[in-house]
């Protein structure tokens, strides 16, 4: 193998695939990243066997070839050589590389690369495509319900599933709040599945990795799901078992509608979360909103520390109420809201609440109130 490239991409497509490589894993080759030559491209691979990226660069090829470079010390290094061209060139009989820039030189031992794991390539068989920044918004959205419980696996994927006019939607929960977001795309060709649960981590990794204004392409393969990109591909294990059925648990109707602006809100939240940020000694990481007429008290006490009591306007339909929630719940559902407004729907002090934006967009989320002693 003998290439060469701009400096600035092959940084770039190296901090792209990096993020699949996993320091825990056993298996060396795991810990590299394999280079390998195409037409006028050097595509980048690199799996923990959870997820795989692939990212294609520019490049001009001398000889055509491939080799696994150690993620750790070719990632420190490409990002700190200066600007201009990089030479890569593989030495004979061994699988150790030559890399020239500026006026420098670095030899890297590198693996054979027959030993890594094979990416699957998109299917052209059956494949969705969804406009990128609605699918950011939606993954954004969904993930603050996505659970850390490894133990519970399930909770830590997000389901896709397709509907029959044509769109989707995205379910997370953790069991103490639920996100459901609806979204639009087109369908090429059959699917094997309409009902998938994509990890969460492998979700949230795509939306940082696709572009602005383009569309992002998505297939099924076996029990894995391979995302794409104008030069990215990324592939995931799915998660076996069987979702929650979620519309058990929404409520049939509300007893107090509540109108508020979404920006006034969240500075009342924020200001009184500071007074409690979760402590596990005291658990005192609650939010008191108190509804006496169109207007709103936000209170938040903590003995450690002091209270503090806001008061906010708000319309509202139904009877006053007084409820508790969870801090932090609240201030990530109302940072994923861009809408102007939040409408909050009350079942109860004990019940599930129902927060979604006042506009179009066909997003809620459902939190679950704290009981306090």
């Amino acid at each position: 193998m003998n290439i060469s490239c701009d400096k600035d991409e092959l940084t770039r497509g190296v901090g792209i695939v990096i993020r699949a490589v996993s320091n825990k894993n056993t298996l060396p080759i795991l810990s590299g990243i394999l280079l390998e030559t195409g037409d006028d491209q050097l595509h980048l691979s690199a799996t923990d066997l959870e997820i795989g990226i692939r990212c294609s660069i520019p490049a001009r090829i001398e000889e055509q070839g491939k080799l696994v470079l150690p993620a750790r010390y070719f990632g420190e290094m490409v990002k700190r050589f200066p600007s201009g061209p990089v030479q890569l060139k593989k030495e004979a009989d061994s699988w150790s590389v030559r890399i020239n820039y500026a006026q420098a030189e670095l030899h890297l031992n590198g693996m054979e690369p027959d030993q890594f794991p094979l990416i699957p390539l998109p299917s052209e068989q059956g494949f969705l495509t969804v406009e990128s920044t609605l699918f950011r918004q939606m993954i954004k959205q969904v993930a603050i319900a996505l659970s850390h419980d490894v133990v519970r696996q399930i909770f830590t994927g997000i389901m896709l599933e397709m509907q029959n006019d044509g769109s989707f939607i995205l379910v997370a929960t953790d069991t103490h709040r639920l996100a459901v977001r609806r979204g639009n795309l087109d369908l090429h060709g059959e699917l094997p599945k309409t009902s998938i649960i994509v990890p969460g981590r492998t979700l949230v990794e795509v939306s940082r990795l696709i572009e602005e204004e383009e569309d992002v392409r998505f297939s099924l393969a076996g029990n894995q799901i391979v995302f794409e990109g104008k030069e990215t591909v990324l592939i995931s294990r799915l998660i076996d078992g069987q979702f929650p059925t979620y519309q058990q648990v929404l409520p049939a109707g509300w007893r107090t509608r509540v109108l508020a602006d979404t920006r006034e809100l969240q500075g009342a939240v924020e200001r009184a979360s500071l007074l409690v940020r979760e402590d596990p000694k005291i658990r005192a990481n609650i939010i008191n909103m108190k509804l006496d007429g169109n207007t709103l008290m936000v209170d938040s006490n903590s003995p450690e520390v002091g209270r503090i009591h806001e008061e906010i306007p708000v319309d509202f339909e139904g009877e006053e109420m007084e409820i508790t929630f969870n801090a932090r719940y609240l201030l990530d559902v109302l940072k994923v809201i861009d809408s102007d407004q939040i409408a909050m729907e009350w079942t109860g002090p004990l019940s599930a609440a129902i927060f979604r934006p006042v506009d179009e967009v066909p997003y809620f989320c459902l939190i679950l109130p704290m009981r306090v002693q």
